[in-house]
């Protein structure tokens, strides 16, 4: 039987993780379409500090969700858990490729920006400003949390 508390755990810590990604996401975008150099500079920097933290956080849950697999007596290599490593890994690779270099890429663009307007590499850098990163994960966590409940035959 699976134990309550390490199943808890893995949700609370996925739900955890993929919130502050999320989160971090929409709240830069924000930043980034007020399109002032310094509330950006302020706001990027916060973000490098915490946005480490992501990482950590998913790797609590994935060893948690290995912990509830096994407990259960399930197959880690199920159809259903190859979908869900799958899933896990296209998020990483959307927060490290997508959100984090663009983040970078705006982050030193308005390091170099002045502080009255936006130099045209920063409105470059922001683009849209529209949190793409963000909306795919929230799509990836929902097919995340399909999977995990309907599991795919074995």
């Amino acid at each position: 039987m699976v134990s309550v508390v390490t199943l808890v755990a893995h949700v609370f810590f996925a739900t955890l993780a993929f919130g502050f990604a999320i989160a971090l996401d929409f709240v830069l975008s924000a930043v980034a379409a007020s399109r002032d150099p310094r509330a950006i500079r302020v706001a990027f920097r916060i973000a490098q500090r915490a946005g480490p933290m992501v990482g950590p956080l998913f790797g609590i849950a994935i060893l948690l969700g290995f912990a509830v697999a096994l407990e259960r007596g399930e197959s880690l290599l199920s159809p259903w858990l190859l979908v869900a490593y799958g899933l896990v890994v296209c998020g990483a690779l959307i927060g490290i490729l997508f959100n984090r270099t663009r983040a970078i890429r705006i982050s030193e663009a308005a390091t170099a920006s002045a502080d009255e307007a936006p130099s045209p590499a920063l409105l470059a850098a922001i683009g849209s400003a529209r949190p793409v990163g963000a909306w795919c994960l929230i799509a990836l966590m929902v097919a995340l949390i399909a999977v995990m409940y309907l599991k795919l035959p074995t």
